[in-house]
């Protein structure tokens, strides 16, 4: 994946990270504290400046009580995941 992809993406979390954070009234040391991170580890990943985990991204869900693919939503390319596959689990 190119940087420049790769850096839409994080900015994409990143906003929707702090959207929810917003919409949950939770302040940053707060946010922070819950999911085991330092405040400003946390606030890199809300402006995009730092690269978000798999495990990082689904506590954060868990915590705020959103699924992962909100997290996603909105991204350019994405509905390309949310088309229901016709093939078998192995």
């Amino acid at each position: 994946m190119g940087r420049v992809v790769a850096g839409k993406i994080d900015k994409h979390l990143g906003l929707r990270i702090a959207q929810a954070r917003s919409d949950a009234g939770v302040s940053l040391d707060e946010a922070a504290a819950a999911v085991d991170m330092s405040t400003a580890d946390f606030a890199a990943l809300e402006a995009g400046e730092a690269r978000i985990s798999a495990f990082r991204l689904a506590s954060i869900s868990k915590y705020f009580g959103r699924t992962i693919g909100w997290f996603y939503a909105g991204l350019p390319g994405q509905s390309a995941f949310d088309a229901k596959s016709n093939s078998s689990s192995v």
